[in-house]
């Protein structure tokens, strides 16, 4: 689903997507993306995803730098005309249609790339749900739909960025959170989620509190700080010359300091008023559901108060009976997870402003809160065969299919 919609959606009409363009191009040239001006605004960001996306492309095309062209008409309120004239940040002419070569290849190359993510991501996002759920097979497909499947994740899994790598690590830390807790396995297990922590933080920094936690938190089940320093090092090995490239540059390990020097614009709001705050959790919350291109692009206000509305509840209720479970302490920790990130997320805002109000931000978190979500519908599905999982799956599809012909592909002819 995703690669549809990256063969629909034209090039670059994603938030931040030509500077990972950039990133990507950078490294098939054959070095990381200098951390002083001028580079790519996204250099700063950890170079793993960037690395993978190369090394599928090169095979199959030469490093191309973009020649997109700004549109000077183009508007980020989501309140104006649909139609290219506004919603478009680029100019795309007939050059960018099929069949694609040079840079524009390149481009749907490693939009490709990123859709192999978003599969993975639904895969082991499956294997976690038949894990946890063996009681409810009609569970396993919807678990993935939330995880993957909705309109804006699938928007997000096309893009050229690190965002769906993300969403695949994330996927794959909660199943290996699950396997710890279950199966109570050894030093290779320790091993491996050492190796999954360092290639989190080496995708993106919101994944951070993921990574921790596959770290400590079998360790503390475990009663074992061998699994923890194990597990440390690993990961630690593995993130250490990232984070000396950052703190040689400008003393700050994270990137947060390169990215504000990356991105001149980034600056903290004058005031931190509950105006404010409330102005940021109602854009935060709709580009959960329903914002695309360069959030301009947007759904119903109302579609977005449901869908959040039902989340909520369903978040609540999960919490409440994943309190009543003998595997609490598993699920405690997949909530600090959504928690901290949220929490992270917040102070971002209160560093950057508006501009950190995007609910992709938040991606790390998605298949624990799917997991959350879905908790207190594992009972109910019990009762239902295999099949009405998969026809659920089947309606997400042709909502997605809907979304992208009916509402996003129109703005842009």
């Amino acid at each position: 689903m995703a690669a549809l919609w990256g063969v629909v959606v034209p090039i670059g009409e994603a938030p931040d997507e030509p500077g990972h363009y950039d990133y990507v191009v950078s490294i098939m040239q054959g070095d990381l993306p200098g951390l002083g001006m001028p580079t790519t605004p996204e250099a700063f960001q950890p170079p793993l995803a960037y690395v993978v996306a190369a090394a599928l492309a090169r095979p199959f095309s030469a490093p191309h730098p973009s020649a997109l062209e700004l549109n000077p008409t183009a508007s980020f309120n989501p309140d104006t005309p649909r139609t290219p004239f506004f919603k478009a940040l680029f100019h795309h002419p007939p050059e960018q249609n099929r069949p694609w070569s040079g840079w524009v290849r390149l481009w749907h190359l490693l939009r490709l790339v990123s859709a192999g993510w978003l599969a993975l991501a639904a895969f082991v996002t499956f294997l976690t749900a038949r894990r946890l759920f063996p009681e409810g097979p009609a569970l396993w497909p919807l678990v993935v739909g939330v995880t993957t499947l909705l309109p804006q994740q699938v928007f997000i899994g096309m893009t050229v960025s690190n965002d769906p790598a993300s969403l695949a690590l994330a996927a794959l830390a909660c199943w290996a959170l699950v396997v710890a807790w279950q199966d109570r396995p050894g030093t290779r297990m320790a091993l491996l989620c050492g190796l999954l922590a360092g290639l989190m933080m080496l995708t993106k920094l919101s994944l951070a509190p993921l990574a921790l936690a596959l770290v400590l938190m079998p360790a503390i089940w475990r009663r074992s700080w061998t699994w923890a320093a194990t597990s440390g090092l690993v990961g630690g090995l593995l993130w250490l010359p990232w984070a000396a490239r950052l703190w040689q540059h400008d003393g700050d390990p994270t990137g947060q300091r390169a990215n504000l020097a990356l991105h001149p614009t980034l600056r903290p709001p004058d005031d931190l008023t509950l105006a404010f705050w409330q102005d940021m959790l109602s854009t935060t919350l709709m580009s959960i559901w329903a914002r695309f291109g360069w959030m301009n692009i947007g759904a119903p206000v109302e579609v977005s108060r449901f869908a959040t509305l039902l989340c909520a509840a369903l978040l609540a209720l999960g919490c409440v009976d994943a309190a009543r479970r003998d595997d609490r302490a598993l699920w405690a920790t997949l909530g600090g997870v959504v928690v901290a990130t949220t929490a992270a997320l917040v102070r971002y805002m209160a560093t950057v402003g508006y501009s950190a109000a995007q609910g992709r931000l938040l991606i790390a978190a998605a298949p624990a809160a799917a997991l959350i979500i879905c908790l207190p519908l594992a009972k109910p599905l019990a009762r239902f065969p295999a099949w009405s999982g998969w026809l659920t799956l089947g309606l997400l599809a042709a909502l997605d299919l809907l979304v992208l012909f009916l509402w996003v592909r129109p703005v842009y002819q």
